[in-house]
């Protein structure tokens, strides 16, 4: 949240001012209305400067910042009061809220919210009046934590299930084929597979170890590039794959050929069976 602190030398005071048309819409009136009870509701409760977003005391923020930006025009408001009657607030001057502004209620039809919500280490943001009043009436954001902590717990419960080697490397070939610009980390990795839920897994650690151990072993081997904590794919990945498939047929062919071999002894073993039950019949008879 930028902050409130004001130079001296632009200690302005900001009127804006629209031209009054003479008679409201419904619509907009509707528009108007929502738009003041969602700026009370929001500033009952202001997020703390700064705004923590790690740790214990990220996890329990609960507060808002709200905006106002004009349809028309560059005018970007961060809000500080509204008594029902006037906004006052600060607005955007050379890349800082500083310019004391005021807005006539009147005129807000004028401007699009945006509200931060900011529930623990969430953010959730709206552009429409109606949309932040409703959600926050439910509570939307409680159960949109509460349910996403039952996915986490759920996740927690599962394996992390590590990719061979090779497999990594097959992955990482067909991402910079799309991309040839590709690069990722051993943290990276693990977020492509497991999605950022792998953060909070209790097994995490050795995980993380394993693919920094595998890409630290692929880019020995040639088959990718180091820069730093990032890993690139050399032109060598391909012919590692091509060696590595054509051993796989190989493997594939040899285990086709036990198997006909084998099928193979068992029709000769039978017929030799037959043979001698045959012979056997015949002495008996």
């Amino acid at each position: 949240m930028p902050s409130t602190a004001t130079p001296s030398s632009l200690r302005l005071r900001l009127h804006y001012k629209v031209a009054r048309v003479g008679g409201v819409m419904p619509d907009e009136y509707l528009s108007m209305r929502f738009l003041e009870y969602a700026l009370k509701r929001a500033l009952r409760k202001p997020a703390p400067n700064p705004i923590p977003r790690s740790g214990e005391a990220g996890a329990a923020v609960d507060g808002y910042v709200v905006y106002l930006r004009a349809e028309h025009g560059d005018l970007h408001v961060l809000v500080d009061e509204f008594d029902g009657r006037v906004v006052q607030g600060r607005g955007l001057h050379e890349g800082t809220f500083e310019l004391q502004t005021s807005i006539p209620t009147y005129n807000l039809r004028h401007f699009v919210p945006e509200i931060q919500h900011y529930y623990g280490l969430w953010n959730f943001n709206y552009s429409s009046a109606l949309r932040f009043i409703v959600r926050d009436l439910l509570h939307f954001p409680v159960f949109v934590v509460a349910f996403d902590d039952i996915q986490q717990a759920l996740f927690n419960r599962k394996r992390l299930v590590r990719k061979e080697r090779i497999t990594l490397l097959r992955d990482l070939v067909e991402h910079t084929i799309k991309n040839p610009q590709f690069k990722i980390s051993h943290i990276g990795v693990m977020s492509e597979i497991y999605t950022n839920r792998w953060v909070h897994h209790p097994s995490k650690s050795g995980v993380l170890e394993y693919y920094k151990l595998a890409l630290d072993s692929l880019a020995q081997s040639g088959d990718l590039k180091s820069d730093g904590s990032c890993y690139s794919v050399s032109p060598k990945a391909l012919e590692t794959l091509a060696q590595y498939e054509e051993q796989e047929r190989k493997h594939r062919d040899n285990v086709k050929q036990k198997r006909a071999l084998n099928w193979l002894t068992f029709v000769l073993v039978l017929l030799a069976a037959l043979q001698v039950y045959g012979v056997l019949s015949s002495n008996g008879a």
